[in-house]
Parts: structure tokens; sequence; C-alpha cells
């Protein structure tokens, strides 16, 4: 079994903080959450660079640099480039709780539950193996 180290271990508890203060603000419209969960997704993305190979850091590098020169040349506020980078933390938040519902789902046995009644509803109205994903 391989060993967790504190980093990694700091940088999955800062994920999942980010997308609990993304939802906070999505549901509750918090507007100081966008800080908390911007500075995060900088701090991952600065930490992800260095597990990144060398073309895929060398593209993200690019595009980080021109994103800068952008903001710089149209002189916009620090706090605007800060936001910019908490933009797609939705997508964050889909790769996290979807599997973690699932594995909730899966272990309080809704899973279970859930296909055996798509297969009695499959026996009693004989629409096919189609209907069914699980098959």
């Amino acid at each position: 079994m391989q060993k967790i180290s504190i980093i990694e271990r700091l940088l999955g508890y800062i994920t999942f903080l980010a997308v609990l203060f993304y939802l906070a603000d999505v549901i509750f419209a918090m507007p100081a959450s966008v800080y908390i969960y911007s500075t995060a997704a900088a701090i991952l993305l600065v930490f992800s660079l260095l597990n990144m190979n060398r073309f895929t850091k060398s593209i993200i590098l690019v595009l980080l640099g021109a994103g800068l020169w952008m903001f710089m040349y149209y002189q916009e506020a620090f706090s605007l480039i800060l936001f910019s980078l908490g933009e797609n933390m939705n997508l964050l938040a889909l790769f996290i709780l979807v599997p973690l519902f699932g594995v909730f789902m899966s272990e309080a046995g809704f899973l279970k539950a859930l296909q055996h009644a798509l297969q009695k509803e499959n026996r009693n109205t004989n629409r096919g193996r189609i209907y069914l994903g699980m098959y």
C-alpha cells in the first residue's frame, strides 16, 4: 500500500474545502467564498504543475503566461485574476462529488436496491436488455 505524504493529504483537504466553499457560494450566495476557493484553485494549480510532464507543463505555462499578459495589458485588478482561477470550480466539484456520492450509494445499499428494482421492472414490462444499462 502506498503511503500518502502530508502535502498530498493537505492538498486533498484543500480540494474538498474549495469544493465546499464553491457549493456554499452557489447555494447561499456567499460573495466572500469566491476569494477562498479561487485561492485554493491557485494553490492546487501550482502543486499540479509539479507533477505534470514537461510537454503538458509547457502548454499550461504558455496559456498562463498569455492570460497573465492579457490581464496586465488591459490593466485588470488582481481580484479578477484570482477569480478567473476559480471559474472552473464547477468541474472540480463534479469530478470530486460524483464519485463520492457513488461510493455512498454503493456502501449504503442504494445501488443494489436500484438494480433489483430495475430488474423487477424489466421482468414485468419485458423491454429487453437495452433498457437497462447494467447488463
